[in-house]
Parts: C-alpha cells; sequence; structure tokens
C-alpha cells in the first residue's frame, strides 16, 4: 500500500477483509500549501462564480478548512454549480452539505472536459481548487470552452521523507510482495524515487503484480516501462480491491 498516512484505512481494510497482509509504506505526503494567497483572493471573490469543480477528496477537505479558516459559510456555494470527479469526492461533497450538479461517468478530468462539451460555458467563471502540481488538463480544456477558469493551490503533494526508507526496507523481509498498489500517479512516482524501477522490475520476475486505480496512473506506469496486471472496471478504492481479490481468485 503506497498511498499517504490518513488515506490508505480504506484500501488497507477492504484488502484485509478479504485475507490480505497489508503493509503500508506511504510514499506521499498531503499537506498544506506554501502560500494560501491564490485561493484566499478567490474567496473573496466567491459570488462572482459560476461553477466549483472539485477532482478529489484532498482538494474538498483542504478548500473547505480554509473556507471556515477566513469566516466563509459553506451556504455559499450552496447556488453555485458544482462539479466532481471520482465517487468518493462526490460522497464527501455530499457529507457536507453541498449539491452535486455534474460527475462524468468515468472518474477522469479528461471526461469531465468531456462532460462540460455539452454545456455553454463562454464567459462563464469557474474556480478549480487543485494540488500545486496538479494536471492542468481541466483548465486547458474548459479554457478552450470558453470558461474563465481560476485554477487554485490548496493541498500540497510531496513525497514522503527518504529517512524512513530503511524501515520501510524492514517490513518487506528481504521478500517481493504479491501485490503493488497505487493509486496515484505521485504514489507510483515516489515509489521509484524511493526504491527504484529495477527493484520493480525484479519483483515481477518473482510474481508481483501491480495494481493501478485509472487510466492515468495506468499511463504513468506506461512511461516507466511496467504495466498494471491489475485495473478495476470502476476507478474507486472498493473497486480496486475487488479487482485485486478477483485476480487471485
Amino acid at each position: 500500500m503506497t498511498r499517504a498516512i490518513g488515506q490508505a484505512d480504506e484500501l488497507i481494510s477492504h484488502l484485509q477483509r478479504l485475507g490480505a497482509e497489508v503493509i503500508h509504506i506511504p510514499t506521499i505526503e498531503i499537506v498544506p500549501p506554501d502560500s494560501w494567497a491564490d485561493c484566499d483572493r478567490a474567496l473573496e471573490k466567491l459570488h462572482d462564480y459560476h461553477w466549483l469543480i472539485f477532482t478529489s477528496t484532498n482538494g474538498v477537505r483542504f478548500f473547505f478548512r480554509r473556507l471556515k479558516d477566513r469566516g466563509k459559510k459553506v451556504d455559499a456555494l450552496k447556488k453555485k454549480q458544482i462539479a466532481a470527479v471520482g465517487e468518493r469526492t462526490e460522497e464527501v461533497l455530499k457529507e457536507l452539505g453541498i449539491q452535486i450538479n455534474l460527475v462524468p461517468h468515468d472518474f477522469s478530468s479528461e471526461d469531465l472536459v468531456e462532460e462540460f462539451q455539452k454545456k455553454d460555458i463562454v464567459g462563464l467563471r469557474i474556480l478549480l481548487p487543485k494540488a500545486d502540481k496538479g494536471r492542468d488538463v481541466l483548465k486547458i480544456g474548459l479554457t478552450a470552452l470558453g470558461g474563465k477558469v481560476d485554477a487554485v493551490t490548496v493541498y500540497k503533494n510531496q513525497p514522503t521523507q527518504r529517512n524512513n526508507l530503511s524501515e520501510y526496507q524492514k517490513l518487506l523481509h528481504g521478500n517481493a510482495p504479491d501485490v503493488l498498489t497505487f493509486t496515484s500517479p505521485s504514489t507510483l512516482r515516489n515509489f521509484i524515487s524511493l526504491f527504484g524501477a529495477k527493484r520493480i522490475y525484479d519483483w515481477q520476475t518473482k510474481g508481483c503484480r501491480i495494481a493501478a486505480i485509472g487510466k492515468v496512473t495506468a499511463e504513468t506506469l506506461e512511461k516507466h516501462e511496467l504495466s498494471a496486471d491489475v485495473f478495476p472496471d470502476k476507478s474507486t478504492i472498493p473497486g480496486l480491491a475487488v479487482a485485486i481479490g478477483d485476480s487471485y481468485r
């Protein structure tokens, strides 16, 4: 398991219920951004936006935390059009009392752009809370459709500290894991940074399978001359767990 601490529990629980022994080696840390300046400017003119787009649960949590810290109320969003990428992102928004207007069938930014192609967004103001190094697919795609997009950083996705590497290696007892799970491109890139791609190639020769949650992560694997052995029909944490279980049945 390569997800960040505090975000891996759901997948760990699913896999343990299937009988797996889960070794958690967090490769990323999710922390506040270096600066809230862009986000704060957007919050001051929140009334100007027609759409808000959330692409991850992290984006939701950090944005709403900042909203509260700046003395704003959640009610300010209830008259906005809200789009969400991902089932879990939608669930977290609903828990906050936010009505969702648009969720793409396939949980990716590319698919959300396709959904917006069916709408007239020319001249509409769109707020996109994102990670500091998030992809620009939405901003580029929606701008091309005539939208006025403000992409603001609300959290930072950074590699875990390398000084934990020796402790992580001890968890494996010198063995190859049966499955490596990657739930985002950053978990993969940082795992390679910690262990090296050669280690993964060696593990694969010993039967290690690679599980990827979605097509963007699978594409990142290909860039490193790796491929996903396990790929869920639905890009969700429960879907990934089911796919892993099915691959061993």
